[in-house]
């Protein structure tokens, strides 16, 4: 069964420690897919044997198109 571990670019501790991971594991998995903050992170979600699945942020900073 997947379970979130972080929603909305925050780390929801309980579920980490329910799965007993650490947050220096959470970090090293998002760096690992090139993610160097969790804010950076709309949703991440663990599943024993797979690689982390992570939605980023999309257009979250709203950059104009130059002419």
């Amino acid at each position: 069964m997947a379970t979130t571990l972080i929603n909305d670019g925050e780390i929801i501790y309980d579920n980490l420690k329910e799965k007993n991971l650490t947050e220096d594991w959470l970090y090293e998995q998002l760096k690992e897919q090139d993610y160097e903050k969790v804010s950076d992170v709309f949703y991440a979600e663990y599943m024993k044997g797979q690689e982390l699945f992570i939605l980023p942020f999309v257009n979250r900073e709203h950059h104009k198109f130059d002419a």
